[in-house]
């Protein structure tokens, strides 16, 4: 392997926070909302973007950060209401956009953004 091909550190970090994020996602979506179909499609959608990006996709972090922007807007007034749910789900509900935050800053760096698009990350 390469300088070229290896992974950067900052992007093996976003996929992992990114991937935790999601885990806390479907933990909210299964045992505070109980909406299987919409965790099963979130699994499969967020999922598949978030293996992408680790597997060097660029258009996938775009993609990503897109669902993820999306996602965020049009389920603001729900996102407000999970932080006043009792004391598990606002709590989760906060560390999975922290976690969220990282990875996309992550994922944005310049490191990781020569690492994209071909060339070495450092």
């Amino acid at each position: 392997m390469t300088g070229m091909d290896r992974r950067p550190l900052g992007v093996t970090l976003a996929v992992a926070a990114l991937g935790a994020a999601l885990l806390l996602g479907l933990a909210i979506l299964l045992l505070g909302w109980r909406v299987p179909w919409i965790a099963a499609a979130t699994l499969v959608i967020v999922g598949s973007l978030i293996v992408s990006v680790a597997l060097r996709q660029n258009w996938a972090r775009w993609a990503l950060l897109v669902v993820t922007i999306l996602a965020l807007v049009t389920t603001y007034p729900l996102v407000r209401f999970q932080l006043t749910y009792g004391a598990l789900v606002p709590a989760a509900t906060v560390a999975q956009l922290v976690l969220e935050m990282i990875g996309f800053v992550l994922l944005f760096r310049p490191g990781a953004a020569r690492w994209y698009r071909g060339g070495p990350a450092a």
